[in-house]
């Protein structure tokens, strides 16, 4: 499994260091934390109505779902995003490397 780091170069020279493992880790449990929360919330209003059932329990399903979903699609979709970037990023500078390497035919090769 590959893990990808990020090196941020802070404010007077300080480095921080973000591995993607522990960022997924991060986001994955902001998400979940969130919505158990919530659904939390909701059932403990509801139990005091009336006893906990079944579709008390489908229902938080339901809701767990609803709640997890727009969250997961938007963090996918801004993840996209990002590799988009950097995908043309480096189409970039591989255009750029490669008429300074080829430049000059009469270099000798290896």
């Amino acid at each position: 499994r590959l893990i990808s780091s990020v090196i941020h170069i802070l404010k007077d020279m300080e480095i921080e260091v973000e591995d993607s493992d522990s960022h997924a880790q991060e986001t994955s449990s902001s998400i979940l934390s969130q919505c158990h929360q919530q659904i939390q919330r909701k059932l403990q209003t509801s139990s005091s109505a009336n006893a906990n059932t079944t579709a008390d329990a489908l229902q938080a399903i339901e809701d767990f779902a609803s709640c997890a979903h727009p969250s997961l699609t938007a963090r996918i979709e801004s993840l996209h995003r990002q590799i988009q970037d950097q995908r043309l990023l480096r189409l970039d500078l591989a255009e750029s490397w490669e008429d300074r390497t080829c430049a000059d035919f009469d270099l000798p090769t290896t």
